[in-house]
């Protein structure tokens, strides 16, 4: 599993403090499960006292923003959205 690494690094992380720059060029509904899990479980570990996010979204999608931003609501974390173009092929 892709997570698994990044889950089992927040469940023994004990730095006070994290910044995490999360940018997804694709996003479906088990990746967004899997995002939430990750927050979520960095919320839950009592030695993360603060966590910072930078988050980015490609222009014109609105779902990544909404998704960021429900995600800075139920975590309490600070988010920065940060606006990109995305790339040509």
């Amino acid at each position: 599993m892709f997570y698994e690494p990044m889950v089992n690094w927040v469940n023994n992380c004990t730095a006070p403090t994290i910044f995490l720059t999360i940018r997804l060029d694709y996003m479906n509904s088990s990746s967004a499960h899997q995002v939430t899990k990750l927050l979520m479980t960095l919320k839950d570990n009592p030695m993360v006292k603060e966590c910072s996010i930078d988050w980015y979204y490609e222009t014109d999608d609105e779902d990544s923003l909404d998704f960021g931003r429900e995600l800075e609501y139920l975590t309490d974390f600070n988010f920065k959205f940060h606006l990109y173009a995305e790339a040509l092929s």
